[in-house]
């Protein structure tokens, strides 16, 4: 089967590591974390890590490709708008309910390009493929594909892609179907499995002896949306071409080369994809392989510890005044997310315990001790039983006094730019982290501070691939960082893994 993968990927120019390893497929772009079909689902997905697209195509009133799953989608005033009775230029203009607008397929494609990303366009409508055919033929997009559910435009596509044979065609194939029967009555080259919905482990259906036969019959394989990881990981075993996932990021997850064994501290969490200090921005984090999230912890009126970085509510909730005057409760009725994009509405500040919960059976948390009780926010990671995959640390040098005097059992960082060398942090707090400022401090320390027995960890915050390449060869053995991808992209290079930069483009 890899064989075949080898020849459809060297005739259609798809990407080489497709012979190694399924292509990550955003479906609907990376629509766990961005409204569906929409470019800033798009422009997620390129920076989680997705090869291709999923997208799907239909016409507007005069004619011109739009990209919408539905033929008719909510505008911002609660209307319902049908695509086909407006004019594609009205409605790229139309606020959507859920935010963001329906995109062209030419918006799409420019996107593509400016991102090395390929497309994989399904067609709803049978009318729109052979100008969503026409709009890839005359463009520069690095590699797609099209298909449909529906037969005859299935067979429409292979007919008019006879005469443009960069793009393959699919046909997807619903639960029941016979992928064989449906790609022989259709010319399909590509067999789209749609079997989510067929048991609690589909994966199963694909056997052996499937997989033989479509190597037989010179037939591709592309997977259905998953996001159940032990699923997710037995499809990424199979000599499949593609599999289409809402969490592109569950397919690109970092693993840390031998020679480089650097872990990532993702800051407030993934923040630049979901919104600062929530549940998602982590669980984002943990779902890409990274081992840290950094949070903040303030306490609030009723002496909970709640998970937030500034004393006042207004910048990161759709509340206002100080933290410390609500209950935790009353935190928990807020949104924490609506001020990033509406599709995070539902986020909520909320207390330590759940990001304990959120770290699973082997994430880390870093916590930045803000206005609570030291003993009392330690004491709540003990109660979590992960004192050990936690270390602390506080802006308020007597706070950080505090952490380090409970106990020995407890980690503590310490900022270098706080202490004349390392051997005055070491003696002052005996730390277990130092943390070295790229931008300011001597990152030449590295190794003294390796020597004296504790962890370097490097900060920046910043986007500069360079600078990531600078601190990589260094090998802290921990960096926090804002730009996980930015990061990737650049350890790709340093380790020589090969793989493409395309997130540095998509995450400016």
């Amino acid at each position: 089967m890899r064989a075949s993968i080898e020849a459809f990927i060297s005739r259609y120019f798809w990407p080489a590591h497709a012979a190694q390893r399924p292509l990550s497929i955003g479906h609907r772009g990376a629509c766990a974390h961005a409204h569906e079909n929409t470019i800033a689902a798009f422009r997620v997905a390129a920076r989680l890590g997705a090869d291709m697209w999923e997208l799907d195509a239909r016409l507007s009133r005069d004619g011109i490709v739009v990209v919408s799953h539905d033929d008719a989608v909510l505008g911002a005033d609660g209307h319902r708008i049908v695509l086909a009775e407006h004019d594609a230029a009205d409605i790229a203009r139309m606020p959507l309910k859920r935010g963001g607008h329906v995109p062209l397929l030419q918006d799409v494609i420019d996107l593509a390009i400016e991102t090395s990303c390929g497309l994989y366009v399904e067609v709803k409508e049978r009318a729109a493929a052979r100008p969503a055919l026409a709009l890839l033929a005359n463009s520069a997009v690095p590699f797609a594909g099209l298909g449909s559910f529906d037969h005859d435009t299935v067979r429409d596509l292979a007919a008019a892609a006879g005469a443009e044979p960069r793009f393959p065609v699919s046909v997807l194939v619903r639960n029941g179907e016979d992928p064989f029967v449906a790609a022989a009555a259709t010319g399909a080259e590509i067999i789209h499995l749609c079997w989510e919905r067929a048991s609690d482990e589909p994966d199963r259906l694909i056997t052996p002896e499937f997989l033989a036969r479509a190597a037989r019959e010179n037939l591709i394989v592309v997977i259905w949306h998953e996001e159940r990881r032990s699923i997710l990981e037995r499809l990424m075993a199979m000599p499949v071409a593609g599999i289409c996932t809402d969490k592109p990021e569950m397919m690109n997850r970092y693993q840390p080369h031998p020679d480089y064994p650097i872990d990532i501290v993702c800051h407030r969490g993934m923040n630049g994809v979901a919104p600062e200090n929530t549940l998602h921005a982590a669980r984002l984090c943990f779902d890409q392989g990274f081992q840290v999230v950094e949070l903040d912890v303030r306490h609030t009126a009723d002496g909970a510890l709640a998970v937030i970085h500034d004393a006042i509510l207004d910048r990161t909730t759709d509340g206002s005044g100080p933290v410390a005057a609500r209950t935790m409760a009353e935190l928990g009725l807020l949104s924490a997310g609506t001020w990033s994009d509406p599709f995070f509405a539902d986020e909520r500040v909320v207390p330590l315990a759940d990001f304990f919960q959120a770290a699973g059976a082997d994430g880390r948390l870093y916590v930045e001790v803000k206005d609570t009780d030291p003993a009392a926010t330690v004491a709540a990671a003990e109660r979590a039983g992960l004192l050990p995959r936690v270390f602390f640390w506080s802006p308020d040098p007597v706070r950080l006094g505090k952490l380090r005097g409970l106990s020995d059992d407890v980690a503590i960082m310490v900022e270098r730019d706080s202490f004349s060398s390392i051997i005055a942090a070491v003696d002052a707090l005996r730390p277990t982290i130092i943390q070295f400022d790229a931008e300011h401090d001597d990152l030449g320390e590295i190794e003294t501070c390796r020597q004296a027995g504790v962890v370097p960890m490097v900060k920046y915050f910043g986007s500069d691939p360079a600078v990531f390449e600078r601190i990589i060869r260094l090998r802290p053995s921990l960096i926090n960082l804002d730009r996980p991808d930015v990061f990737v992209a650049a350890y790709w290079i340093v380790t020589g893994q090969g793989r493409p930069a395309r997130q540095i483009v998509a995450g400016a």
